[in-house]
């Protein structure tokens, strides 16, 4: 295999179209692919790892390629996964995953994603705890998703409700009031605050419930 260092030693990214720049990732990603039907681990993700600096720009962000960059490097972690049997690789893998999935609108890569996920799921228990057991359902994971939708959406509600209710900018400076009016803010934004955090904090009781049934 050749390596994107070999062929590339004096090339400037600069210097290229960003047409150009994706067509080049292309082919190393083509190159990792092979790599990593070989078990070449260590040459996928230095292969990768170029293409994803090939054509990162943060003034015109390529997220779809980004998406595929890291779905590979995703593929990388879960191989050595399962050659070590270390659940730190497992979790790289997912970050990576789900940082893929934000970077896509692709209904159909968005899926493969998430099947990817779920896989991992079901190796992590397999390899790393030793127990066979099915992943989370799509209806659990759409569960979590809408008690922070609840959460967010009620504290959006309030800030507006605070923002209307107490608002020290329609007085004068000068203005006694002003003083009175932003202290009821004060203690207002104290309470929405103290909401979150309960909610933050039973959410995440709830996660770690779910992890220990599951883990045993």
């Amino acid at each position: 295999f050749q390596l994107p260092r070999d062929s590339l030693t004096s090339h400037r990214v600069n210097d290229v179209t960003a047409r150009h720049t994706v067509q080049q990732m292309g082919t190393y990603l083509k190159i990792a692919d092979r790599a990593l039907q070989h078990g070449f681990l260590d040459i996928v993700e230095e292969t990768v790892a170029f293409a994803l600096r090939l054509i990162h720009d943060p003034s015109n962000p390529k997220l779809q390629a980004e998406a595929d960059c890291l779905k590979r490097l995703g593929d990388v972690y879960i191989q050595r996964g399962k050659l070590t049997k270390q659940g730190k690789a497992f979790t790289q893998a997912a970050a990576l995953y789900n940082a893929a999935i934000a970077r896509t609108d692709d209904t159909e890569n968005k899926q493969c994603l998430v099947e990817k996920l779920q896989d991992l799921e079901r190796l992590f228990l397999q390899q790393v705890i030793g127990r066979n057991s099915p992943p989370q359902t799509h209806d659990n994971v759409a569960y979590h998703k809408k008690q922070l939708q609840a959460v967010r959406a009620h504290a959006k509600s309030q800030l507006e409700i605070i923002d209307k209710k107490h608002n020290p900018y329609q007085y004068d400076e000068d203005d006694p009031v002003v003083r009175e009016v932003e202290l009821q803010r004060a203690e207002a934004v104290q309470k929405l605050f103290q909401y979150i955090s309960k909610e933050r904090q039973q959410f995440v009781q709830g996660l770690l419930d779910e992890c220990k049934e599951k883990l045993g």
